[in-house]
This record gives structure tokens, C-alpha cells and sequence, in this order.
């Protein structure tokens, strides 16, 4: 080779790596170029991981909270209110069972305040009277009733008998309070006076 002449390049290797280059090592990572003598470390990238947890998988999240059964309070709100509402209905039949007899002593007692003897006497139930109607009209002209109060209430009642009931209170005569008590009948779902009892004797306090 003379003086001057190009120098051949050397033939092509595919195992090295061009001049000034190097190959990525194995597994296709990279490593940053050591520090410099006397440089501080280098500080690592990314977010960082939480003690306790491992990189890249989720916390882990607490199981849920079971929920408490309702239905318990309900249950015990029906097992009180069964027997009071129990209990009201059959007092509401009662006081039912019990107002008609006592509206019909009433009826029959206006009469006899306002002097209407004969359809008093007609209320009642014809079998169950002991005088006929002129001795009762001609009985009642004799006494002057100027008011009355019923306070108590007594029905049987039996399935295939007629209903009975008993009533009591006070009626007053020329101002004076005498016990009086009524017996009554139920006749086609209507309740009527069958006798009745007037103390001769005032009540006493």
C-alpha cells in the first residue's frame, strides 16, 4: 500500500456492535450508567410502594359488614300489637252488643217522661206484660217521672236462643232517685222492654 491510498474498512460483523455503540444487554433492559466517582446515588423513579402492600397488585380491602336483620323489631312490634288490637275489638263488639239494649231502655223511658203511657205500652212485648194497657196507663198517670239514667248493661246471648239483656240505673220521681232495673228481648234484631222494676223507695246516699 502506498502513501495517501484509503485504508480498506474492516468487513462487516453482525455480532459487534458499531463503533461507539453497545448492544442492550440481555432481556431487552437497560441499566443507567454507573455514577461518576464521588457523584450521590441516584434516586429511584416512579410512585412509591406503600409499606405492606406489594408493587402492582391492589390493597387489600376489608370484607364488608354484614347487615343486621330488620325483621326481628317488626316481629316483636306484631307480637305486642296483636293482643291489644285483640283485645280492642272484642271491647268494641261488646260496647256495640251492649248500646242497643241501653238505647232501647232510653226510648222507652222518654215515653213515659213525656207522658206517652199508651205508646210505652205498646213498645214493649205484648206476652211479656203483666197488667193490660189501661191499668198501665192508669198506673203511670200516678207517677211523675222527671228524668232517669241507665248505667249497666248485662246481654246473653246463645246460638239458637233469643236474646236477653238486663239493664239498671235510677229513674227520678217528683226529684227523688229510685233503683230501677229492665229486663229486654231481641225480637227480629230489635231489642224492646219486656218488664221493668221502679223501687218504691228512694235511693239513700
Amino acid at each position: 500500500m502506498s502513501d495517501g491510498a484509503t485504508p480498506t474498512p474492516p468487513p462487516y460483523d453482525p455480532t459487534q456492535p458499531p463503533a461507539g455503540q453497545q448492544f442492550p444487554p440481555p432481556g431487552g433492559q437497560q441499566f443507567p450508567p454507573p455514577n461518576p466517582a464521588g457523584a450521590p446515588p441516584a434516586q429511584a423513579t416512579g410512585s412509591p410502594v406503600a409499606p405492606g402492600y406489594s408493587y402492582g397488585a391492589p390493597p387489600p380491602t376489608s370484607a364488608p359488614e354484614e347487615k343486621k336483620s330488620r325483621k326481628w323489631p317488626w316481629i316483636i312490634l306484631l307480637l305486642v300489637l296483636l293482643p291489644i288490637l285483640g283485645i280492642g275489638g272484642c271491647v268494641a263488639v261488646l260496647y256495640r252488643a251492649g248500646a242497643a239494649p241501653v238505647n232501647a231502655t232510653n226510648d222507652f223511658l222518654a215515653l213515659l217522661d213525656e207522658d206517652r203511657n199508651a205508646e210505652a205500652y205498646a213498645s214493649m212485648i205484648e206476652d211479656c206484660s203483666v197488667m193490660d194497657e189501661a191499668t198501665f196507663v192508669e198506673v203511670l198517670e200516678t207517677i211523675d217521672i222527671t228524668g232517669y239514667k241507665i248505667d249497666s248493661v248485662s246481654v246473653q246471648s246463645s246460638t239458637g236462643q233469643q236474646s236477653t239483656a238486663t239493664t239498671g240505673g235510677t229513674v227520678e220521681i217528683e226529684g227523688a232517685a229510685h233503683d230501677a232495673q229492665f229486663e229486654l228481648r231481641k225480637v227480629d234484631d230489635t231489642w224492646q222492654v219486656c218488664r221493668f222494676d221502679i223501687s218504691q223507695d228512694p235511693v239513700t246516699e
